[in-house]
């Protein structure tokens, strides 16, 4: 719109129509986008291409305006500024005149309904987990989706004015730049919201229902948990299989490297699910692998002090503490038990 009404767009008359095919995927893509986010599928594409047929035939029939020499473009544009409704009074490419600039705010603010309906239907039937350890990105969904739909209500709002009084409303233009302005600004200083790719999904109906039940972490005495999903069971595996404990400089900001996923949402996870900070999070596997090590009886011979450091202790003070914590009682007196292994009612009740 700068462009437009500063005259610089004398110069680029490539920019003649650019902001239909724009204006036309804005809805769909939006509610793709957020979909993919709230359901993710291996086949996500392929489900949903259809919501881009209708755009792309609209897109087409606005090709031969593309087409036209700069110096008609030009022309149009030494018009508009003279009647600032020309646009709305000739023909969008096949399209007849007045008929693109109302559809492409009625199907972008469609879609923007549907996503609102699609974001509040999907949120309630998660479980009060996700909701938590969510809040912050569903909030970000939900800002972008209302503010998209108010920007295209108001260029709709634009288009009956326009047409009316054959001038664009200057209420109006300032009330779209500010939205754009609020959504920048959004962004830029809430970034950590934006990083949907980091938010916890449920991956199947029966963990939406809070029904499935995943037991990775009753490896290291934690009880059983309802579980928020593919998020939660990356955690676990990289925990289990890599084993990054052991290294006594591991920390939040290392396994958050390595997966790629938000310090602050893996902060929220671990303390939502298991109830711990991801400090006693790490020392308690430390503990059990601990506990692996002394009855197994490779590492019999080895002092305390060194199976503690290779379980990734840098203390001996941090590890007794942990010890002392999990279990109530000091390393000794739990080990001289007349027990040779962990039965699953110690593990989970400690």
């Amino acid at each position: 719109m700068y462009a437009l009404t500063s005259k610089n767009v004398l110069e680029m008359p490539f920019l003649y129509r650019t902001a239909f095919p724009f204006r036309l995927f804005i809805g769909p893509i939006l509610f793709l986008y957020i979909k993919n986010i709230l359901s993710p599928t291996s086949n996500f594409l392929k489900k949903n291409i259809w919501h881009l047929l209708l755009p792309t035939i609209l897109v087409l029939m606005i090709v031969p305006d593309f087409l036209i020499s700069n110096e008609v473009k030009r022309s149009y544009f030494e018009q508009f500024y003279r009647h600032e409704s020309i646009f709305i009074k000739i023909n969008t490419g096949f399209m007849p005149a007045g008929i693109m600039q109302p559809l492409t705010s009625i199907i972008a603010m469609f879609y923007c309904f549907l996503t609102i309906y699609y974001i509040d239907r999907k949120v309630k039937s998660y479980s009060s987990q996700y909701k938590i350890i969510n809040r912050s990105s569903i909030n970000w969904v939900r800002t972008i989706t209302y503010v998209t739909t108010i920007f295209n209500g108001l260029q709709f709002v634009q288009f009956l004015l326009l047409k009316e009084s054959e001038t664009f409303n200057s209420v109006v233009q300032i009330l779209q730049s500010s939205l754009l302005i609020f959504l920048k600004g959004h962004f830029i200083t809430s970034p950590g919201n934006v990083q949907m790719q980091n938010i916890c999904v449920p991956s199947n109906h029966d963990e939406i229902n809070g029904q499935n039940t995943h037991k990775g972490l009753e490896k290291v005495g934690i009880p059983p948990y309802q579980t928020v999903g593919e998020f939660g069971l990356m955690i676990e595996k990289y925990m289990l299989e890599r084993k990054p404990y052991l290294d006594s400089d591991f920390d939040l900001e290392k396994m958050s490297d390595d997966l790629k996923l938000n310090k602050r949402k893996i902060s929220k996870y671990l303390k939502t699910i298991t109830g711990m900070n991801f400090n006693d999070l790490v020392n308690r596997y430390r503990v059990y692998h601990y506990l692996e090590l002394v009855k197994d009886n490779t590492y019999k011979s080895i002092k305390t002090e060194s199976l503690i450091k290779e379980c990734g202790f840098s203390h001996k003070s941090t590890f007794y503490a942990s010890f002392q914590k999990i279990f109530g009682d000091s390393p000794s007196n739990y080990l001289s038990k007349d027990s040779e292994t962990l039965s699953v009612e110690e593990i989970t009740s400690a």
